[in-house]
């Protein structure tokens, strides 16, 4: 057993270093829940009220407070050029800030590159003023399938990269 888990370790390591080396020298844009933290924020279940309710819920209390951070992403980003690291977010008014702030606190990310949008099916125009900006190639990273397939489909300077391509 300890043998097989030594090759699946391995494995994930050279899965993140070939990530890191595709990464170089293009313009990273990071979906945030469930690609920069583990998407669960409660003790028993993936959110702490219903999602309908989010908005209220948050106007008193932030989702982040007990967020995990993944250890392979912050990796990644300090690997990376700050330039071209960009967070792009599906986000409701009332967590911009503390989500913002958990980046910041959390990521080797500039502040100014960090976008919140107000649903995934919008995220494609982001991705668009980002490309305007910084004219590259751009490598995103996302955890939601058909947002990455609509962005691959709709914008040719797009390759997406689904967050369980790390895993072995």
């Amino acid at each position: 057993m300890i043998g097989e888990l030594k090759t699946f370790a391995n494995e994930y390591i050279r899965n993140m270093e070939l990530l890191i080396e595709n990464l170089k020298g293009k313009t990273v844009v990071f979906d945030f829940d469930g690609v920069m933290t583990r998407f669960k924020y409660a003790p028993d279940r993936l959110l702490p009220c219903r999602d309908d309710d989010l908005y209220e819920y948050s106007k008193t209390k932030s989702i982040y407070d007990n967020a995990v951070f993944t250890k392979t992403m912050q990796y990644v980003i300090k690997k990376l050029n700050p330039e071209d690291v960009y967070v792009l977010t599906v986000t409701v008014d009332t967590l911009k800030a503390a989500k913002t702030a958990k980046i910041l606190e959390n990521f080797d990310v500039r502040k100014e590159q960090i976008l919140h949008c107000p649903s995934s099916s919008v995220k494609n125009e982001y991705l668009r003023n980002i490309h305007n900006i910084t004219g590259k190639e751009i490598i995103f990273i996302e955890d939601m399938a058909k947002t990455l397939l609509n962005a691959e489909e709709e914008l040719d300077f797009v390759r997406g990269y689904h967050i369980s391509s790390l895993l072995p």
